[in-house]
């Protein structure tokens, strides 16, 4: 195995594995130990708040999320196979980037709170209830797991937001050969 204190590369877009769904733990092993190291270590050399394991070349369901006093603890908050159990019936925008589109921002909605489910590192079965920051970041992060991104999230944002832009569009783009 790799120096487990060396940070890993991130991936960039277009890589094939940022689309792919990834795979889910058996359980907890010196594997899934070493991958919390290497998600620390890497996250540690970048300016980012939370990291899934494709972001480092790895088709696992494990994320790191450093983004609230409660999930920096011990290098951050490892959670292992997350599922979103609960959301709030509150969504709003928030500007998001992502390590893997260096540079890039974009408008996401998506729920205020939420409820996760995950394996803890100890191999003991957690639930938390995240809010504000920490809960976009994790539904961030765990969009990673099923090969969802940010751009994709912006794409919706604007469908819920302008739903009548393409039409508009139309009407604009006809009416120019008229006025010239």
């Amino acid at each position: 195995m790799a120096n487990i204190k060396d940070p890993k590369p991130v991936v960039l877009f277009p890589a094939d594995i940022l689309r792919a769904r990834s795979e889910a733990f058996d359980g907890v092993s010196e594997d899934s130990r070493g991958l919390a190291a290497e998600l620390r270590a890497t996250l540690s050399a970048t300016t980012g708040i939370g990291l899934a394991a494709p972001q480092i070349g790895v088709s696992k369901r494990m994320i790191l999320l450093r983004c609230d006093p409660k999930t920096r603890a011990g290098g951050g908050l490892i959670m292992i196979d997350p599922v979103i159990v609960e959301t709030s019936d509150t969504r709003t925008p928030m500007m998001e980037g992502c390590l893997s589109l260096p540079g890039e921002r974009f408008s996401v909605i998506r729920p205020e709170k939420v409820m996760v489910e995950y394996l803890s590192e100890t191999g003991r079965i957690r639930t938390v209830e995240l809010e504000g920051l920490a809960a976009k970041c994790v539904q961030h992060e765990i969009d990673h797991l099923d090969g969802i991104l940010i751009l994709d999230r912006a794409a919706q944002a604007a469908e819920i937001a302008y739903p009548r832009i393409g039409a508009m569009e139309a009407a604009t783009v006809s009416h120019f050969p008229r006025s010239r």
